[in-house]
């Protein structure tokens, strides 16, 4: 995982579940699989770039699809997104 994030993800598990909430009402089954396939990728800690790389699409896409699955979870930001990705069980921690 990215070391800017993971301190910041560290610390929210540790904190109260107020975001898990929000996001279990938008469920994991309205993400496309290509979108479930980046969420697994991204809470892994792979960079967009790589994840790019590995899927053969451009940035860009890979970019939208981070964009369109945040949404649709209701994250507002990367932590929101890796808390629940591990909330779901789609990693360990």
């Amino acid at each position: 995982m990215d070391s800017r994030i993971s301190g910041k993800v560290i610390s929210s598990l540790l904190a109260p579940e107020e975001n898990i909430e929000v996001a279990e009402n938008n469920s994991y089954d309205s993400l496309t699989s290509r979108e479930q396939e980046i969420l697994r990728l991204l809470a892994e800690g792979k960079d967009i770039k790589d994840i790019a790389k590995d899927l053969c699409i451009s940035v860009k896409t890979a970019i939208n699809h981070r964009t369109n699955i945040m949404q649709k979870l209701n994250c507002s930001n990367m932590v929101e997104l890796i808390k629940y990705a591990i909330h779901i069980g789609l990693v360990d921690i």
